[in-house]
């Protein structure tokens, strides 16, 4: 029988070519029982509980996440009741009805709220070190957003009244509004993650 040479080559190039085809086709089966135990084992563990979260604005706490968190009420400050804001945070204490920069400012902060405080938070785990879950990171803006239209109605009642530059006050209320969300997120960490919280 005789050998042509391009025929040997031929034959051996579909040689190694099957052989190549059966290493992929081996790895990717290995790789496909990988994927079904870490399927299986997220299926096993899909429930994440959340036992208690704790925020702490201005000295106030809560332990669940029903109802609202005041942030930066104080002790000493005027009672929510006393504040006269419907639950859904529209303006609504005396005088504060007039005010026309208040859907400005909640519009504003809600945009705040949405652009830059994932960062906030993405920022503080940085330096915490820590990966806080979906369910607490959801929960902690929307808590912080339902507090927004109560808050800038704080700072109406206060600053509005004493001022007749309604730009000067607008400016005033949105830094201050921020500033009580930063600090709140900040006491936030630093009681569950810093040095004298119990994960530690």
């Amino acid at each position: 029988m005789y050998n042509d040479p391009r025929l040997m080559r031929w034959l051996q190039d579909v040689y190694n070519f099957l052989a190549r085809q059966q290493e992929k086709m081996e790895r990717m089966e290995e790789m496909i029982i990988e994927i079904r135990e870490d399927i299986r084992e997220f299926k096993s563990n899909k429930m994440t509980h959340v036992e208690r979260i704790e925020y702490h604005f201005d000295q106030l706490k809560v332990e669940t996440l029903e109802g609202t968190l005041n942030i930066g009420l104080t002790p000493n400050g005027k009672g929510i009741e006393e504040l006269a804001v419907p639950s859904n945070g529209e303006p609504g204490g005396e005088g504060v009805e007039d005010v026309p920069f208040f859907p400005k400012l909640k519009e504003q902060l809600d945009r705040y709220i949405d652009m830059e405080i994932p960062r906030e938070v993405s920022s503080f785990e940085a330096h915490y070190g820590v990966q806080v879950p979906d369910e607490v990171r959801f929960a902690m803006i929307e808590d912080i957003r339902r507090q927004v239209g109560p808050r800038i109605v704080v700072y109406i009642q206060r600053l509005h009244k004493d001022s007749s530059d309604d730009s000067a006050v607008e400016k005033d209320i949105l830094d201050r509004v921020k500033r009580d969300i930063r600090l709140a997120i900040e006491q936030y960490f630093e009681k569950q993650y810093g040095k004298g919280s119990e994960e530690t």
